[in-house]
């Protein structure tokens, strides 16, 4: 299995060299999906793929195998942003009450308290695709840290450890903070 890992990982590492055809083309298809779906401006493609690496551990844990990585990354990529632009298109500030929103918004994200999910949304946009993603993987995902650590990794991040990765979650959030205040 630890096999099949480093091979997913090396798989992933290659959609980021510039050089490569298949990289280049996978790319140039997500930013297309995330333009048609209006969310070029909410998720990069960087995000997109760290959620799939993601997903591609997860299976690989479960003993599933993944028999043709081109084609499983691009349809589980599609997946991803559908399920993205679910996500925002539920998110209708007109139509919910404020109280519905932060149930909802809380069942994810235990530590945010607050009731104004339009401000707290715009602020999450507002914050780095890193810090995001290193929010997202860890808060929505629950993945560990080491996990965390992979999948960035995977998509062409300078490797960190743990307590690196700790330490950037904790200013993300700090950051999230100071542009939305709970107080």
């Amino acid at each position: 299995m630890s096999n099949e890992k480093d091979h997913l990982s090396m798989r992933m590492q290659a959609l980021f060299d510039s050089e490569n055809p298949d990289a280049l083309t996978l790319l140039a298809y997500l930013q297309r999906l995330l333009y048609q779906h209006q969310l070029s401006k909410v998720y990069s493609q960087k995000e997109i793929l760290t959620e799939v690496y993601a997903r591609a551990i997860k299976r690989i844990d479960a003993g599933e195998p993944i028999k043709s990585y081109p084609g499983w990354i691009r349809r589980t990529a599609f997946k991803v942003i559908q399920e993205f632009k679910l996500e925002v298109n539920s998110i209708n500030f007109q139509e919910q009450t404020a109280d519905h929103v932060l149930n909802k918004f809380q069942e994810q994200f235990p530590l945010v308290i607050g009731y104004d999910f339009s401000a707290l949304f715009a602020a999450l946009i507002r914050l780095d695709a890193e810090d995001r993603n290193i929010l997202r993987l860890r808060l929505i995902n629950g993945l560990s840290w080491q996990e965390i650590g992979q999948c960035l990794v995977a998509v062409g991040e300078v490797q960190v450890n743990d307590r690196q990765l700790r330490q950037r979650a904790f200013r993300a959030l700090t950051n999230l903070r100071k542009m939305y205040p709970v107080d």
